[in-house]
């Protein structure tokens, strides 16, 4: 039954966000529903059109206590399919996922639904714990872990998602 509740307040979430985005500029929509940590029930979306007429979308998902727990930026990309034009959102801009406390735990770009640049990790007291180098979806360059105290405890370095022995140029 739950699950049922779920789906209807989802779908009702895209039926009320399609009709504003028809008439422009902002659409918000919050719904519960499952999901696979049980802290974490709400969830909302905020859409909008950017100047170039892209549609963006941004998602975010709060922690039971209040305070967010994800945001991640989308837009509409398009694509033939089979005597139609096939439309989808991929992630675009930065992905940011957030500890319980409210913290910022992990900054993660996107271009065009590749995870494109520099992924870095925090930990909880703000203090960066590891960055890492990607380049569509595949860690490619240099992965940084840090001390608490700043220091680097060890460099990896990584082309086309294999690790390998030497600085990649």
């Amino acid at each position: 039954m739950n699950a049922i509740k779920s789906f209807f307040n989802w779908i009702m979430g895209w039926i009320i966000m399609g009709a504003l985005i028809l008439v422009g500029g902002w659409a918000v929509s919050t719904f519960s529903g499952d999901s696979d940590d049980s802290n974490s029930t709400k969830r909302t979306k905020e859409t909008s059109f950017s100047k170039d007429e892209k549609l963006i979308e941004i998602r975010k998902e709060y922690w039971d206590n209040g305070n967010i727990k994800s945001e991640t930026p989308y837009k509409k990309s398009y694509s033939l399919g089979y005597k139609k034009v096939k439309t989808k959102l991929k992630p675009h801009g930065i992905a940011k996922d957030y500890y319980i406390s409210g913290a910022l735990k992990k900054e993660d770009p996107y271009i065009d639904g590749e995870r494109m640049g520099t992924v870095t990790l925090y930990r909880e007291d703000g203090s960066i714990e590891a960055t890492a180098e990607f380049k569509y979806n595949k860690r490619n360059g240099k992965s940084i872990f840090y001390y608490s105290d700043g220091s680097v405890m060890q460099e990896e370095y990584y082309r086309d998602g294999n690790k390998t022995e030497v600085p990649v140029s």
